[in-house]
């Protein structure tokens, strides 16, 4: 029967020495073989969100869509449950399944998010600031234009 290891990484055992053994976790080192020299420079790496991050601040238009933020990664591994609020209240409505916080937009203004993180021995809380602007209509026609007519080489 098949031994599952969860949360550590694996290392496998190898008939070659010690230093190839490598952390599962890891592409192997040829998955960029063949690409010239600085053919991956200016890219950025995907970043993964850690307990030092902020969470960062949100604009919204009032009438658009809602907004939704995974927060699990904003906090420490030891976190049992989330709350979700924020205030002044009225401006946007906040709701919570699991570690999605989902971000809606009620009326213009700026309101101060706060994500509350439960842990056992005591709570964890991450702030950030969420501004609804109203949305910018486009213009729209009114009325009627006469009709013209000009003659070659002539400006009306």
């Amino acid at each position: 029967m098949p031994l599952l290891v969860s949360g550590a990484p694996v290392v496998l055992a190898s008939d070659g020495p010690a230093s190839t053994l490598r952390d599962s976790r890891w592409p192997p080192p040829s998955l960029h073989a063949g690409l010239p020299p600085g053919a991956l420079e200016g890219l950025r790496a995907q970043q993964t969100p850690t307990p030092e991050d902020d969470i960062p601040d949100v604009s919204l238009t009032l009438g658009g869509g809602s907004y939704t933020l995974d927060v699990e990664g904003y906090f420490s591994d030891s976190v049992v449950g989330y709350e979700v609020s924020a205030s002044p209240s009225g401006i946007v409505r906040t709701s919570r399944s699991g570690t999605q916080i989902t971000i809606e937009p009620l009326a213009v203004g700026s309101t101060r998010v706060t994500v509350k993180g439960r842990r056992l021995s005591g709570s964890e809380r991450k702030r950030f600031n969420v501004t609804v602007s109203a949305a910018v209509a486009a213009p729209t026609a009114t009325g009627t234009i006469a009709a013209v007519t000009v003659t070659e080489g002539a400006t009306h």
